[in-house]
């Protein structure tokens, strides 16, 4: 889904400004041109971001917690070559699922069915007990 935001300005805060956002349709990528490639990998990050906006690595800096997705990205991306829209986009998305309150549902209707099946796929259940 693309969206049509009205400019930001300095009287708008980001969030506010995110949060107007109008959907104007959905999008696959199967002869998609670049402008909305592109546009499905930063919504991507902005839809994480805000998702993730309170969250905190548990690392010694406590760094904010959307720099793990970005770094996820930017191991596919820059260190394995890969530029697949929406293997980013999931990228962006892997931990909403499992880490903050978003559903399959609500990624479904704002990325579609592939990227919510991916990330849902990606995503632990915490009904299992972990790992050692």
């Amino acid at each position: 889904m693309l969206f049509r935001r009205t400019p930001l300005t300095s009287s708008t805060t980001f969030e506010d400004w995110f949060d107007q956002a109008e959907p104007t349709g959905a999008i696959g990528t199967q002869e998609m041109d670049i402008s909305k490639q592109m546009s499905l990998v930063v919504r991507a990050i902005e839809f994480a971001a805000k998702k993730h906006r309170m969250q905190r690595r548990k690392d010694i800096e406590a760094s904010p917690y959307i720099n793990h997705p970005i770094a996820l990205m930017h191991v596919l991306c820059v260190d394995a070559g890969i530029s697949d829209p929406q293997v980013l986009a999931a990228a962006a998305l892997h931990d909403t699922i499992e880490d903050t309150e978003t559903t399959e549902a609500e990624l479904k209707a704002e990325f579609g069915s592939e990227i919510a099946a991916v990330v849902a796929e990606m995503t632990d259940d915490k009904s299992l007990p972990k790992m050692e």
